[in-house]
């Protein structure tokens, strides 16, 4: 149901009365504080999930380049950006149907993920996180609610049928540090982005980001499914610091392998919240490694299928 202005501020009031009375996690700021305390290097489960992460992807980039002409593996990496562009908006209950409808029939539109991955390496500004946010929405269900939030009408949890209450399992960002939050979202990427040093960093770093916008929640809609684009992306750039880890497009997504693990996904975003702490961290990288992983089994399965047609 569309806010009045009236109703925007009426509800605005009662949300922050309950942000305010301590009964409920809300995120915060802490949360940049909560990431700088990480340990990550000393964590066995941490390292051994990066270094079988990192096995398969060689092995399947490989497994590509030798089964696949060049034109070929272009056309396989287009058909896999399009397919996630696809399932990223279907993870949000959008029509999935729809969305590749508008995919065939607006060969011009333009597409977060090509804007994200034209320009990345350039200068990232708050102008460039909010554009590419709202590209993403851009033709869904979720179209008239682009932008940051400028007011605290949300909460993170569910209101049965019937039930006077929601069940709140966490606030939002308050929408008057959403400009603090940026600021130090961008610094911590801007300090990681070119960063080769640490073997961690090209698979934990896109994780964390994926965290951090999942949980401070600074749109108005969209958040999880940029939060996921956000990490598909970054993931690649990140990998293609390295030389022989290098390809056009992104050949790593994931948003398919959290359908069966919703309701994991969306718990592990509010204990990064609730705890801040680095064991809420630690659970959400491996859980995401494990589905980076299933991606490239089921990447290389398919590969498998297309090179056995090829026989």
């Amino acid at each position: 149901m569309e806010l009045t202005e009236t109703n925007k501020a009426r509800v605005t009031r009662k949300v922050e009365e309950k942000m305010a009375s301590g009964k409920y996690p809300v995120a915060n700021l802490e949360l940049f504080d909560s990431i700088k305390k990480l340990d990550l290097a000393s964590d066995t489960q941490i390292k051994n999930g990066v270094e079988c992460t990192h096995d398969l992807y060689i092995e399947y980039l490989k497994n590509i380049r030798d089964s696949l002409t060049k034109y070929q593996q272009g056309e396989f990496a287009k058909t896999l950006k399009n397919m996630d562009i696809i399932d990223n908006q279907a993870l949000e209950k959008e029509d999935s149907f729809l969305v590749a409808l508008s995919m065939g029939v607006s060969g011009d539109r333009k597409y977060a993920i090509n804007e994200m991955i034209k320009n990345y390496g350039n200068k990232f500004d708050k102008s460039k996180f909010v554009k590419y946010h709202d590209l993403l929405l851009k033709g869904t269900s979720s179209y008239d609610k682009l932008g940051l939030r400028d007011a605290n009408t949300k909460f993170v949890g569910n209101w049965p049928q019937g039930q006077e209450e929601p069940n709140i399992s966490y606030f939002p960002i308050d929408y008057r540090d959403i400009d603090k939050a940026i600021d130090k979202f961008i610094s911590y990427y801007n300090n990681h982005i070119n960063d080769t040093t640490n073997d961690y960093d090209k698979y934990i770093k896109p994780i964390i980001y994926h965290g951090l916008i999942a949980a401070l929640q600074l749109f108005n809609d969209g958040n999880t499914r940029y939060a996921r684009l956000f990490q598909h992306v970054e993931l690649w750039g990140m990998l293609n610091n390295y030389e022989e880890s290098k390809t056009d497009l992104p050949i790593v997504y994931g948003t398919r392998q959290y359908f069966p693990y919703r309701s994991d996904y969306r718990n592990l975003i509010e204990k990064i919240v609730q705890q801040k702490d680095e064991e809420a961290w630690k659970k959400w990288i491996v859980f995401n490694l494990h589905r980076l992983q299933d991606s490239m089994y089921k990447a290389e399965f398919d590969l498998k299928q297309i090179t056995e047609r090829k026989k």
